[in-house]
């Protein structure tokens, strides 16, 4: 809401930059994907002990970390074994 409120100002220009995402799905699939995805050498963290059960917060990395983790997550979504 705020980058549109700021997008909106024409006097204004903004960017919008964070350190970490963070994705939701059914809180098996969320406890699953994170263990997968550790198999495969990629940290995510499990946001149960915060709260968000069915949540995994995924850090920003480098544009080859970030190419890694969209590589090992379609493996797993796709549900193709190491």
């Amino acid at each position: 809401m705020l980058a549109a409120a700021l997008a909106a100002a024409s006097a204004l220009r903004a960017a919008v930059a964070a350190a970490f995402v963070v994705a939701s799905a059914a809180v098996s699939a969320a406890l699953a994907v994170f263990e997968q995805l550790l198999q495969r050498g990629v940290v995510v963290r499990p946001l149960a002990g915060f709260g968000a059960p069915s949540a995994i917060r995924v850090s920003v990395g480098t544009s080859e970390e970030n190419a890694f983790f969209a590589a090992a997550l379609g493996h797993v979504l796709s549900g193709v074994s190491s």
